[in-house]
């Protein structure tokens, strides 16, 4: 018994001074699976299998067997393959100095004189000459990575312009490598997806202080403009902010600030590339009062077109003149309009829109710095929704969000549903899309044609004989 521990710890003491930094990492291998001294070929298989997986037997051993089941194959290559000559000189390194030197065991340095090549020879297909040549491939690569970006985007660029102008693709919006929007100034000139419109529809706490109220808006057109959008839609009065709360009159108002500041918007959309909707108020004359406007910017940066707002509240028409016109724009084959807050409470406006071919509108409304809670709460959105099914319209429906705001701004779809809605009391954006091959539950098609005529029943057989 004695014997056989002896010869244990001299087995222990021998790996750890053949193989300083493996040598304990086999003792415990050895006493977790055997109690016989440490012999390759007496090792039972479960723990051949071990150091198996582990390569932690040498050729130089004494006991070295290779007869496939003792010891691993790929024995040899083991510290060839952490390449020795670059390891730490405390952990894989021996020199001449030291008591327990073995020039056949731990000459791993070829700066070392005793050096010997086939002790440090790598399997078939780990040999150092490939290692080398993996190495010299990838600091190649890195050096022309930069230009391999360069040629790869060049190229893509040349595919999505062949492929946008033949209307088969519908960009994203991307980043090219340096971080400028390339690929989205590809769609934007290039892209024509018909009867597809990217809405960004946004929301902030809009106020008397124009320089404020404007970098809101040029904040969101570039954020909108990274989204991928083609539009972008903001509140009623978002620029000037709104007569009567935000603005207590016209009277003294500095309209040579919000000139300039309607300007600054204006370059930033044709930054951005981008359809900007805005509201704000419009000075008439001296004398007049202003109108209650919204404003489309395309993107070349120019103002294509004014609405001014129709129907006022009785508080609005203090300050404010009303607009007796409509405004129609068509942008990627959608035909749109724009409305102002209480023009919702009067049907006959979208029934005329419809008429008209009108597809999508941009409505902006201020209801907010309120007390609390109000019947708005309950008809806003109710409202527009109605008014959307009823008429089968797409609805961007922007609301300022400064507290208290009685209801979010919202997307409504051709059925009435809303399909999303930003949170209350909170500025934010949001991104929908509107399609027009996509088709909704309308039960009014085929006799909305019939009411718009004037036939107010669908009863007679000469009626149903008009609609077949």
């Amino acid at each position: 018994m004695s014997n056989n521990h002896e010869t244990r710890e001299t087995s222990h003491e021998t790996l750890k001074t053949c193989i300083p930094h493996q040598g304990s990492k086999i003792v415990k291998l050895i006493n977790k699976f055997t109690n016989s001294p440490i012999n390759c070929q007496n090792a039972p298989l479960h723990l051949s299998r071990e150091l198996y997986k582990s390569n932690l037997f040498l050729q130089n051993e004494p006991n070295f067997k290779n007869d496939g089941m003792s010891v691993s194959p790929f024995i040899k290559g083991y510290y060839e393959n952490l390449w020795l000559e670059s390891l730490p000189k405390n952990k894989a390194k021996q020199t001449q100095n030291e008591p327990n030197f073995s020039p056949k065991l731990a000459s791993f340095s070829r700066n070392e004189p005793n050096f010997k090549p086939n002790y440090v020879k790598i399997g078939n297909l780990c040999r150092p000459t490939l290692s080398r040549n993996v190495f010299r491939f990838y600091s190649v690569f890195c050096v022309l990575r930069p230009l391999l970006r360069q040629i790869i985007g060049f190229c893509f660029t040349k595919i999505c312009r062949k492929m946008a102008r033949k209307n088969v693709l519908y960009l994203p919006a991307l980043r090219s490598p340096k971080g400028e929007e390339g690929w989205l100034k590809i769609y934007k000139e290039n892209s024509v997806a018909k009867g597809i419109l990217k809405i960004a529809t946004c929301q902030f706490a809009v106020g008397g202080v124009v320089r404020r109220n404007s970098r809101q808006i040029c904040h969101y057109i570039e954020k909108a403009a990274k989204s991928g959008a083609d539009v972008v839609h903001f509140p009623e009065s978002a620029l000037s902010g709104y007569g009567g709360i935000d603005v207590p009159n016209f009277v003294d108002y500095d309209w040579g600030l919000l000139r300039s500041e309607t300007e600054k918007i204006q370059q930033t959309a044709a930054k951005s590339k981008i359809y900007v909707v805005f509201g704000s108020a419009h000075k008439i004359n001296r004398t007049d009062k202003p109108y209650q406007s919204l404003y489309l910017v395309n993107p070349e940066g120019q103002i294509q077109c004014r609405y001014d707002k129709r129907f006022c509240i009785k508080a609005e028409l203090k300050r404010y003149t009303p607009g007796n016109r409509f405004v129609y724009f068509t942008i990627n084959d959608v035909k749109c309009s724009l409305l102002i807050c209480f023009d919702i409470r009067f049907p006959e406006i979208y029934r005329e829109l419809y008429k008209k071919g009108i597809k999508c509108i941009f409505q902006s409304f201020y209801n907010a710095h309120q007390k609390g809670q109000s019947v708005h709460s309950e008809i806003m959105r109710q409202s527009m929704q109605c008014r959307a099914a009823t008429n089968a319209l797409w609805v961007s429906m922007s609301n300022s969000s400064g507290y208290y705001s009685p209801y979010p701004s919202c997307f409504i779809q051709p059925d009435g549903v809303i399909v999303k809605q930003l949170k209350k009391n909170k500025a934010g954006i949001m991104i929908n899309t509107i399609d027009l091959k996509k088709k909704f539950y309308d039960p009014m098609e085929g006799f909305r044609e019939l009411a718009v005529k004037g036939i107010l029943s669908n009863r007679t057989v000469q009626l149903l004989n008009i609609i077949v």
